[in-house]
């Protein structure tokens, strides 16, 4: 994908508010881009999202759930993506959240699969009479 960088710095507006969701609330919209955050704990990646309406949110991935679901996804700028936050685990207290991408699904082997055309041996052995 080729960025339209100069329409890009002409759209930039300042830093979009955080998305602070509550237990149950869904983030839809496409991905414009990743940068970095600063806190008082350290560095953390964002996600500048622009939501169907045309809002600008960025998604601070200060979650190790939320960061695991992004590299495991990869979604990509232009990409339309789904997020809903699920609340706090009530027994171990981590952020639950699930992530769709959209975009087609690759359904290539991984491995595991069973290969159709093995011989059965002991089907085989067996003589029609």
């Amino acid at each position: 994908m080729n960025r339209d960088l100069n329409q890009e710095l002409k759209n930039w507006d300042g830093w979009p508010e955080a998305w602070k969701p509550t237990a149950g609330d869904v983030l839809v919209g496409t991905v414009e881009s990743y940068d970095t955050g600063f806190t008082p704990y350290g560095s953390v990646r964002t996600v500048i999202v622009t939501q169907e309406n045309g809002e600008r949110v960025s998604l601070w991935l200060s979650s190790t759930v939320l960061l695991d679901l992004f590299n495991r996804l990869k979604p990509k700028p232009g990409e339309k993506i789904g997020l809903k936050y699920m609340g706090k685990d009530p027994k171990k207290h981590y952020h639950r959240y699930h992530l769709i991408v959209d975009r087609e699904v690759d359904l290539t082997p991984l491995g595991g699969e069973t290969d159709d055309l093995a011989v059965d041996v002991s089907f085989s052995d067996q003589r029609v009479r």
